[in-house]
């Protein structure tokens, strides 16, 4: 999932105690066995950790308690609404089914559902083109290492990025890491 426009202190999902929340309520084993019968690879972050220089990250157990006291901690106890949750295609069902995983936490919002070129231009666009609270769903696999996914999908002015999802101080890292031909330094 992504939140873009994040950076700004007035979108909600600005507070890292509300994206964490998001991920503790979505049951990732529930969704894996309805959309792939279960034979599904189970991942917590959209850089998957076989790629290589990726980093290995724990299993993201749904924990509803813990999101709903994140929630509250970061001033919203009864949730707040969104415009948006806009799935890449084909995971349009994937989005519906956490719409309905994020209610648990008061978060509410539609499923908006666009043709493969119309996301991936929107994409392309900016911020300009996610004007409100919004949050999309990427599915992307991309090879090589990290440093695609991270170019491609996240860093300032990226192919599928844009402004969206930008992030100075990690592009000055990931510069740093650019620069360096050191596995130990990357």
């Amino acid at each position: 999932l992504q939140f873009p426009g994040f950076q700004d202190p007035k979108n909600p999902f600005h507070d890292k105690r509300v994206r964490e929340a998001v991920s503790l309520v979505i049951d990732r084993d529930a969704m894996n066995n309805a959309e792939c019968a279960g034979l599904g690879r189970v991942d917590g972050n959209w850089i998957n950790d076989d790629v290589e220089y990726a980093l290995e990250w724990p299993k993201w157990e749904r924990n509803v308690a813990k999101a709903k006291q994140l929630m509250a901690a970061a001033g919203y106890p009864d949730g707040f609404n969104y415009d948006w949750l806009t799935p890449a295609p084909p995971y349009f069902s994937r989005g519906e089914r956490i719409i309905a995983q994020l209610q648990a936490i008061g978060i509410r919002g539609r499923l908006q559902t666009l043709e493969r070129g119309v996301y991936n231009k929107r994409r392309q666009g900016g911020m300009k083109e996610w004007p409100g609270i919004n949050i999309l769903l990427a599915g992307a696999r991309i090879g090589a290492s990290w440093a695609n996914w991270y170019e491609s999908l996240f860093k300032c002015g990226g192919q599928l990025s844009a402004d969206t999802i930008c992030v100075g101080d990690l592009d000055a890292k990931f510069d740093q890491y650019v620069a360096s031909v050191k596995p130990t330094e990357r």
